[in-house]
């Protein structure tokens, strides 16, 4: 056995066989991603993603009245 999807193929216990088969599921054989180039000509567009710092900190000035992390205090 060189890949897990082939446990599939082998008797087990029902009830193992249940337990793994999200595992085993996992590695069927996909196919390819989209290039960002074949995900544009389908119409999605870029988004910019903020920091997570940038939201904690925006979380953080909105329950207190303290002054910016990067301010000193």
């Amino acid at each position: 056995m060189t890949n897990i999807y082939e446990l599939r193929n082998i008797e087990m216990d029902p009830a193992l066989a249940a337990k793994l088969f999200p595992f085993v599921n996992a590695y069927r054989p996909h196919s390819p991603a989209p290039t960002w180039r074949e995900l544009k000509d389908s119409g999605l567009e870029k988004i910019e993603n903020e920091s997570m710092m940038n939201v904690i900190e925006e979380q953080y000035l909105a329950e207190s009245s303290v002054g910016k992390f990067s301010e000193k205090q």
